[in-house]
């Protein structure tokens, strides 16, 4: 039977061939139609035939419509060259095969060019032409495409929110498998009958019924007789019930509530935004009494460079302010007069600001003195991971760090007596016997000069240590005045 099948189709096979002319393949290339192949700049390809007589602006207009972009947009480049819109496609010169390969480019940045698109709705057709080879030559031949795709069941699944893109679930995508046996090769009762399931069941004493039976006793001792009352329309219900009222009322108190809830909370907000506008006023009026104040300090104790700076600014506004005082209420000598005794008024407040600026070296000289002392009197301390201690460490140096200390705060005091001050002196002398280098031999020999012009009843401001040391300190204060002088503009003069 299969045989006389294959017979019958090889048969239908030959009649079909036979009634197809064969095709010339020396003049293909001279045939209406020609595929051409469009690459793009991302190296995708896309593939249409056209016919050979169409120009090159035919062939762009379809091409906008398929990729929807404009055709002034589109550019067609045969050999990395540019073709002209009224080339034929014969004249690119087609190969043997009717193919032809041209390079599609997008002129603008606002489209892109989607090879995918077109191929989207594109549908399979069901009988296709394939060329065959006989004996009589080169035929061909219509063969009908059989569909075998599984309608696969839409089971449901995931979409992405932001791209839209659908996620079926795996039955949507694979299909159920094939059965084992197919469903034409059962017989069985399973697939002519519906299993049926047949069950007695009695009424329980719990449940109602409407009237007792001879095999149901049902008591009666606690049923109640109910007696229809007055016949009540729907209006009459309804204004009885008196439902829009009570919701009415309902949203009444609701926006009373409503209403005090938010004055409640603009009332705190409004008493917050006035006790955050006190605070401010509060602390920007602290802040401009402590400016003032610390403004005054610095006038009256000037401590650093800016307060001096800020001293000899006002000197010299108040220069100014004098000098064109005297020029518009005098003349001549007594303008010269008044300008002398300007002069005189600057220098003596020149003369005192230097004098408070090395009192202010002096004792920061000092202070620097006694932070040394402080420092090299310091324990040691460090953090030890064992059981988490602090450990302070006291060394031999900073004990002897402190002795220094005192002793130096006992000789800078200057109410001693001349024997404390003797006492003083000889310590020192011990203290320095140990050391063998030139400055403490020179520091043991001024000390030997105090104490035989002490005792000799000299007074203390002819002390040849403490004049040596008046002495160095003078230098070194008169060195920083000149330099202060010259940097505020002022220069070294000679009194007449």
């Amino acid at each position: 039977m299969d045989k006389n099948k294959a017979d019958e189709l090889n048969a239908r096979i030959e009649e079909v061939l036979v009634s197809i002319e064969p095709v010339d393949f020396d003049n293909y290339k001279l045939q209406d139609q020609v595929t051409v192949k469009f690459y793009t700049v991302n190296s995708k390809v896309y593939t249409r035939s056209f016919s050979l007589y169409e120009t090159c602006l035919e062939v762009k207009e379809t091409l906008s419509e398929t990729f929807a972009i404009p055709v002034e947009e589109l550019e067609l480049q045969y050999k990395d060259a540019g073709v002209e819109d009224t080339w034929n496609l014969s004249r690119l010169k087609p190969d043997q095969y009717g193919n032809l390969e041209l390079k599609l480019i997008c002129l603008s940045d606002k489209y892109t060019i989607n090879v995918d698109t077109p191929y989207k709705d594109i549908q399979v057709p069901d009988i296709i032409t394939v060329t065959v080879e006989t004996e009589h030559g080169v035929k061909e031949v219509v063969v009908e495409v059989l569909n075998l795709a599984i309608n696969k069941p839409n089971l449901g699944g995931y979409r992405h929110i932001k791209t839209g893109v659908k996620y079926p679930h795996g039955y949507s995508q694979t299909g159920p498998p094939p059965p084992k046996v197919p469903p034409e090769m059962k017989n069985h009762r399973d697939t002519q009958t519906y299993l049926m399931k047949n069950r007695k069941l009695d009424m329980e004493y719990t449940r109602a019924t409407q009237m007792p039976n001879k095999g149901i006793y049902i008591p009666c001792v606690n049923d109640r007789i109910i007696t229809a009352g007055p016949y009540e329309t729907a209006d009459e219900r309804e204004a009885r019930l008196d439902i829009d009222g009570k919701v009415r009322t309902i949203q009444r108190y609701f926006r009373a509530w409503k209403m005090r809830q938010s004055l409640h909370e603009l009332s705190e907000e409004y008493r917050q935004r006035v006790r955050l506008e006190q605070e401010r006023i509060e602390r920007e009026r602290l802040e401009d009494q402590a400016r003032k104040r610390r403004d005054l300090v610095s006038k009256v104790f000037p401590m650093t460079l800016t307060d001096f700076a800020m001293l000899y600014s006002m000197v010299e506004k108040w220069k100014k302010a004098e000098i064109a005082k005297i020029s518009s209420m005098y003349c001549g000598p007594s303008k010269i007069a008044e300008f002398y005794l300007l002069l005189e008024k600057e220098i003596d407040i020149l003369r005192s600001l230097e004098k408070l600026k090395l009192q202010v070296v002096e004792d920061m000289g000092h202070k620097k003195v006694i932070n040394f002392f402080k420092a090299i009197g310091k324990p040691i301390e460090w953090y030890s991971n064992y059981k988490s201690l602090h450990i302070y460490m006291d060394t031999l140096e900073t004990q002897r760090g402190r002795e220094y200390f005192k002793l130096y705060k006992t000789l800078v005091k200057k109410d001693l007596t001349t024997e404390e001050k003797l006492q003083v002196y000889c310590e020192i002398k011990t203290y320095l016997a140990d050391h063998d280098c030139g400055e403490s031999l020179q520091i043991i020999h001024l000390i030997d000069r105090v104490c035989q012009l002490m005792a000799r009843g000299a007074e203390h401001r002819y002390d040849g240590t403490t004049v040596l040391l008046e002495q160095q300190k003078n230098d070194k204060a008169s060195r920083c005045t000149g330099e202060k002088n010259r940097s505020h503009g002022f220069a070294p003069f000679q009194a007449r």
